[in-house]
């Protein structure tokens, strides 16, 4: 996928099981082993809650993150079925389209389908094959989706040092 071009493309296949789980930071059980008793980070949080929050004074759309204090830690979160769980469209364009609610170009409907490829292209590069076994083979929020089908996704947990005793850790 990192040699597709207009001349040689590659056809977007169509998602085979669930939707991705978009753990919120309390329910990522990484990010809680990381940030036990004696933990070196004090601050926690997603990339999308990051992209949101930094993206706030241009953003057209509303955004709603739950701030949690446990002890001397800070936990940014997301709401369950929240916009962060939508890729957005034409979020800082000066016209947002068609506010017909029904229409295919409505903010909502671009946003789903956003989302929609979005799942898709990371299902279809993401694959099992050749994989090297971790040392958890369990998927991390497969306890935390239950019943739900899960698809392969990579994850990559970064820390940041903010300055004056801030640390900050980031699944991305």
């Amino acid at each position: 996928y990192d040699r597709v071009t207009p001349k040689t493309e590659k056809t977007l296949q169509a998602q085979q099981g669930g939707p991705f789980y978009n753990a919120s930071t309390s329910d990522d059980p990484v990010l809680a082993e990381l940030g036990r008793d004696g933990s070196p980070y004090n601050v926690f949080a997603t990339d999308a809650i990051l992209a949101a929050i930094m993206a706030a004074p241009r953003s057209a759309y509303s955004w709603d993150v739950v701030v949690t204090r446990v002890g001397n830690r800070l936990y940014l979160d997301k709401r369950d079925f929240s916009p962060f769980d939508y890729d957005t469209c034409n979020e800082t364009a000066h016209e947002q389209g068609d506010e017909d609610k029904e229409s295919i170009n409505s903010p909502f409907a671009l946003s789903q389908e956003a989302t929609r490829v979005n799942a898709c292209f990371q299902h279809q590069v993401v694959s099992a094959e050749g994989a090297k076994p971790f040392a958890t083979p369990a998927h991390p929020f497969a306890q935390v989706a239950g019943d739900a089908p899960i698809l392969n996704a990579g994850y990559r947990y970064r820390s940041f040092a903010m300055g004056e005793g801030v640390k900050l850790l980031v699944r991305t």
